[in-house]
């Protein structure tokens, strides 16, 4: 695994909506994983946004969201997008002042590869509350 992470400390109660934005590219994917196949192995992909943070029970919790673009079968399209190899793109996550466990502070947002190799560029990555 290689990538970014930002700890941080931001309280969101405020936000009424709260989305996850961001633009990137993959130009190389090799897993035994990829778009998370095989749930009860760790997801891998060459590029996913992770969001650590405590609900407003205080209890952490966690969010990602991965990308891929090799023909997979049975991918995990929760948690995985098909994007175009080698092709800029953009994604908006969920509201995640809808989700069942409301966040309440983030403490870590995290874009990284996981995988046997990998190659993928951000371009940008913001947290959109309003």
């Amino acid at each position: 695994a290689a990538g970014i992470y930002l700890e941080t400390d931001i309280s969101v109660l405020q936000f009424k909506s709260l989305y996850v934005w961001l633009i990137g590219k993959i130009d190389n994917e090799n897993g035994g994983n990829i778009a998370n196949t095989s749930p009860e192995r760790f997801p891998e992909g060459a590029m996913q946004v992770r969001i650590k943070y405590l609900d407003t029970s205080g209890v952490e919790q966690q969010w990602y969201h991965g990308f891929y673009y090799s023909d997979i079968k049975n991918p995990d399209s929760l948690h995985f997008t098909k994007i175009n190899k080698r092709d800029y793109f953009w994604y908006i996550g969920p509201d995640m002042m809808g989700f069942k466990n409301m966040p309440e502070v983030i403490k870590e947002v995290g874009v990284y590869g996981f995988g046997w190799d990998f190659l993928s560029n951000l371009i940008d990555i913001n947290l959109i509350g309003q």
